[in-house]
């Protein structure tokens, strides 16, 4: 009796995506992959990106106010010169993303994992978390104060 060989494939992987200098806007992106995507110099105004996986990306120059991102997932995601003014972003990971030069002006970010991001040298003028004001915040702790039982003349 011969034994059959078994031959098990290799899963293809889907070559990286890139756009660049593209008009998305107003797209509608639904259960996509786009891990590892690159977008450079691309408008994705008032597109909408529900059920998608753009984990490991690069959004450079990218102009996305009013997009709508539900429940994808951004992780480690570098941003770079974009703009997401007045996005709703809902349900998405966004753990370890990476923030430079971004306008978020009137985004509203709900449900977000923001675990492990850093903000630095950012205007975050309004910025309210779960109801806390964040500029006043940091304003009140960064003022001096004076040392106890310092006299007064």
């Amino acid at each position: 009796m011969a034994t059959k060989k078994r031959v098990t494939q290799k899963p293809q992987r889907e070559p990286k995506r890139e756009f660049v200098d593209e008009s998305l806007e107003g797209a509608a992106f639904r259960d996509v992959t786009l891990a590892g995507a690159s977008f450079e110099d691309v408008t994705l105004a008032r597109a909408t990106v529900t059920d998608a996986d753009a984990s490991g990306s690069v959004w450079e120059n990218v102009k996305a106010d009013g997009a709508k991102l539900r429940d994808a997932s951004l992780k480690k995601v570098s941003i770079e010169n974009t703009s997401l003014a007045g996005a709703r972003i809902d349900d998405v990971d966004m753990s370890g993303v990476s923030i430079v030069n971004a306008n978020l002006t009137g985004a509203k970010l709900t449900d977000v994992n923001l675990s492990h991001v850093a903000i630095a040298d950012a205007c975050i003028e309004g910025l309210t978390i779960d109801g806390v004001r964040i500029d006043t915040l940091l304003a009140s702790l960064k003022k001096p104060s004076s040392p106890r039982g310092a006299r007064r003349k």
